[in-house]
């Protein structure tokens, strides 16, 4: 491979078989590790490698071959990122790349900077730019159960529900901004948008089931869960 990321492990590159060489003399970029005297090599990109040339040699007792290079890119290993909650709002200190897995794996679809944790569990989040990926992050343990709440803005309010065709979110004496992030029962975001007053979600195209709207009013955030026919 040409491109590789850091913290890669154990590559192998190999060179075709030179006539009358009896061992080959091998050259890899800087930060990685790796040696050999055969047509074959594993390199290591340590966390600090850069791009360069691997370039072989093959040699006798007598004479040296011509050289054979191959260009290799190494991409930086994204920061491992950092995650916050507060109740079961999640959010990664990373705006692009995120996948979120739980103690079963990737969780699908989830790969916001914010996720809404609907059942119980440990969540991390994983980043991969450039086909890199970072190390895991932290660890947020989510305990959901009847009693959990949120607080609530007691002005806003959101109906019908159950809904059938229209939603209506309502900030009662407020004209102030209000953002709204629609999420679905996995906690994937699938709409977002803000308004002031009154605004209408048409939910026709939503399948019927479970969903959250995440509101937020001047930092004061606000969860509603509706049921959607």
């Amino acid at each position: 491979p040409d491109t590789i990321c850091q913290g890669d492990d154990a590559i192998l590159y190999t060179t075709s078989a030179m006539d009358h060489a009896t061992h080959y003399v091998w050259s890899i970029p800087a930060g990685a590790s790796g040696v050999s005297d055969a047509d074959t090599i594993e390199v290591t990109y340590g966390l600090f490698a850069v791009s360069g040339f691997i370039t072989v040699i093959g040699f006798n007792e007598t004479c040296m071959g011509d050289s054979s290079a191959l260009e290799v890119t190494v991409n930086a290993q994204p920061i491992t990122p950092v995650i916050s909650g507060t109740e079961h709002i999640l959010l990664s200190d990373s705006e692009t790349g995120n996948q979120w897995h739980d103690e079963n794996g990737p969780i699908p679809g989830a790969t916001g900077q914010e996720y809404i944790a609907t059942w119980s569990g440990d969540f991390y989040v994983i980043v991969t730019l450039n086909d890199c990926s970072s190390n895991p992050s932290n660890t947020i343990t989510v305990i959901l159960s009847s009693t959990t709440t949120i607080e609530r803005n007691p002005l806003i309010e959101v109906y019908p529900n159950p809904v059938h065709h229209k939603l209506f979110i309502e900030a009662r004496g407020d004209v102030r901004s209000i953002s709204y992030k629609l999420h679905n029962a996995l906690g994937q975001p699938i709409d977002h948008g803000s308004f002031s007053g009154k605004t209408t979600l048409d939910t026709d195209q939503l399948m019927p089931g479970i969903y959250f709207i995440r509101l937020e009013d001047g930092g004061l955030v606000d969860v509603r869960l509706f049921v959607k026919d």
